[in-house]
């Protein structure tokens, strides 16, 4: 028996499809096929019928899973629960969707210090750890105990893929992700043209958070407008903005992120001539432990006096 074969049955129960629970595991779908092979071994039953297409689950998949989830669970607890009992300092991590690691994070960190601070609690400080990494991965990371606490972005359209148990939400900011491109580009853009000319975008991976927003709007008359060519391809805001600043082409990035490069000029916001897209910063904690919890609640206390209701 391996752990991983029991995420990898969670993964298809919430996904209810081969391809995509092997997507976000992040291996082959024959790779896949065979570790559920081998945890139907482990159990002596079948748990899919593979003589159908699309393959279908069998009850004895539904029957299992809430056992399944809850081990996983339990696991991850039990780890993060030994690491607590064997530390030596308060040390709270935060996994964080890329750029809100350098656009929105610090000052979280600055308020949060300046709360423990005022209630002389945890010796007047702690210690905070940071794993910038993609949305989903930020996401395996919170559910695996891994982090005690999540940033991201969420939308109406894209809600936040967290299985299981329930976790603590706070919606912390609105943010607004923009189109924009150098001068260069922006000049590309305003000259009188054929409309087949090719605009270099710099894209977001197919399947990712901002990918598929964008995605969702390419049939919008206003992305039919222009004809977008991918010049380039990367998941990081922050690698995309500094493509962006040195004239590679035209992309969409969150307002925090590009603020200051609008404000010196550098970059141009096009959101006349494209669609923009409205988000949530939203933190997300496990509170597993007291100090979770208790970080949590200064959150919530921070974030109520900040913008009360």
């Amino acid at each position: 028996m391996e752990l991983k074969w029991l995420e990898d049955l969670v993964a298809l129960l919430e996904e209810q499809s081969f391809s995509r629970a092997a997507a976000r595991r992040n291996i082959t779908q024959s790779a896949f096929s065979r570790r559920i092979q081998s945890l139907e071994d482990w159990f002596g039953c079948a748990l899919v019928d593979r003589s159908t297409k699309p393959i279908r689950l069998l009850n004895s998949s539904y029957v299992v899973g809430p056992h399944v989830w809850s081990l996983v669970n339990q696991f991850y607890q039990l780890r993060t629960q030994l690491k607590l009992n064997n530390a030596t300092s308060v040390k709270v991590t935060f996994a964080i969707q890329d750029a809100l690691g350098v656009s929105v994070f610090p000052s979280i960190v600055n308020k949060l210090t300046c709360e423990i601070n005022a209630r002389r609690e945890m010796n007047g400080a702690a210690a905070f750890a940071v794993k910038l990494d993609s949305r989903e991965k930020c996401v395996k990371q919170l559910e695996h105990a891994e982090a005690d606490f999540m940033i991201c972005y969420e939308s109406d359209k894209q809600k936040t893929p967290l299985s299981g148990r329930t976790y603590k939400k706070i919606a912390w900011q609105n943010e607004r992700f923009i189109p924009v491109a150098s001068k260069p580009v922006f000049d590309m853009l305003s000259l009188e043209r054929n409309e087949k000319t090719a605009i270099p975008f710099i894209a977001y991976p197919v399947g990712s958070f901002f990918g598929n927003t964008i995605a969702a709007s390419s049939d919008n008359d206003d992305h039919q407008h222009f004809n977008l060519e991918r010049v380039c391809e990367a998941e990081s805001e922050v690698v995309i903005r500094e493509m962006v600043r040195s004239g590679h082409g035209l992309t969409w990035l969150p307002h925090s992120v590009v603020e200051e490069d609008l404000e010196a000029g550098d970059i141009i916001d096009l959101s006349n001539r494209l669609p923009s897209y409205d988000f949530d910063v939203v933190i997300y904690s496990n509170t597993l432990t007291p100090v979770s919890l208790h970080i949590f609640e200064m959150l919530c206390d921070i974030k109520d006096r900040q913008f009360p209701s």
